[in-house]
């Protein structure tokens, strides 16, 4: 698979890689259906397209186009980190921004540089949610690693949960997310 995915209790993340397929996406449709049946309502959906993920082939991005309605209906709030740095960065930011603000509802799609940055538009319960998902692909690497390009390396819908982890402190979580150490100490409490 092109594409890592884990989940915790209300959120789903996805590390999209290289060469992704219609399978890919049907894949993270899937765990995102079953995340949402589970937790009982929309859950949070954390997307990182690393720097060296090149953008998929024509027919990928139409069938992501037509699953599109699937994201809306069972994402609270959608987060893409779309990584980068200087002017082309930032116009593919605000182009992917515009095109998908314009079909879904405000407040519930986002694009941003870093994962870092994803906290700052969430509160509450969806804040919880995200910040615990973000902790999960942190301790799994998820948060530095480059695209991923062939076999995945963890199971398919690896359930965070369900892995024993180590404990991660808050700076470490904010090393390894690029958050600042205020947050994550925030992150904490």
């Amino acid at each position: 698979m092109a594409c890592e995915v884990i989940r915790t209790e209300g959120a789903v993340f996805a590390l999209w890689g290289k060469n992704p397929s219609k399978a890919d996406i049907d894949h993270v449709v899937g765990t995102l259906k079953t995340a949402a049946r589970e937790y009982g309502q929309p859950v949070v959906y954390v997307t990182r397209v690393p720097c060296d993920a090149p953008p998929p082939e024509a027919d990928v991005r139409a069938y992501l186009n037509v699953q599109m309605p699937a994201f809306a209906d069972i994402c609270s709030s959608y987060h893409v980190v779309l990584e980068g740095t200087g002017f082309l960065a930032a116009v593919k930011r605000a182009l992917l921004a515009g095109l998908f603000q314009l079909n879904w509802s405000r407040g519930k799609f986002y694009v941003h540089a870093t994962a870092s940055e994803i906290p700052d538009k969430l509160y509450g319960v969806p804040l919880a949610r995200a910040e615990k998902l973000l902790q999960a692909a942190s301790n799994r690497g998820l948060l530095v690693s480059s695209a991923p390009g062939g076999q995945s390396k963890f199971p398919s819908s690896t359930t965070a949960s369900s892995r024993a982890q180590p404990p991660v402190s808050g700076a470490r979580l904010a090393a390894d997310a690029k958050l600042p150490a205020a947050k994550a100490t925030a992150a904490k409490r």
